[in-house]
């Protein structure tokens, strides 16, 4: 099973996706805050790939919360961004971060075969 870590402000809609996660065989980490994952990641956690919600609260985005968590790792991980906001600016902003950007409401299907397709190709 792979580790995914996802991060999203609601928590209706994180722990809709983790378990839909969780049906398909994947560990998941779910975090509603920078700071949860700050604690995640001190607490040595690693993950395969990362699906993260683009406006978090306090002024965070997705696009923050990834950056922190490839600073903590050897390997590039493969990153799915989520918005409900389809502005031009946020598709150039995950578009020069090299992250994919699924737009709300995600259907699962679409989720997985994004996952899937990026999971098999860092392995």
């Amino acid at each position: 099973g792979k580790k995914l870590l996802v991060v999203d402000d609601d928590a209706l809609v994180l722990s809709g996706t983790a378990s839909v996660l969780a049906s398909w065989g994947c560990e998941v980490d779910a975090a509603t805050s920078r700071e949860q994952v700050e604690q995640l990641l001190r607490s040595g956690a690693k993950w395969d790939l990362i699906i993260s919600d683009y406006q978090l609260e306090n002024d965070t985005n997705g696009i923050d919360v990834i950056a922190l968590v490839r600073q903590h790792c050897s390997k590039p991980i493969p990153c799915i961004l989520v918005s409900g906001n389809t502005t031009p600016a946020i598709l150039k902003l995950a578009g020069t971060n090299g992250h994919h950007l699924l737009h709300k409401p995600v259907k699962p299907a679409k989720l997985r075969s994004l996952a899937v397709y990026l999971l098999e190709g860092a392995s």
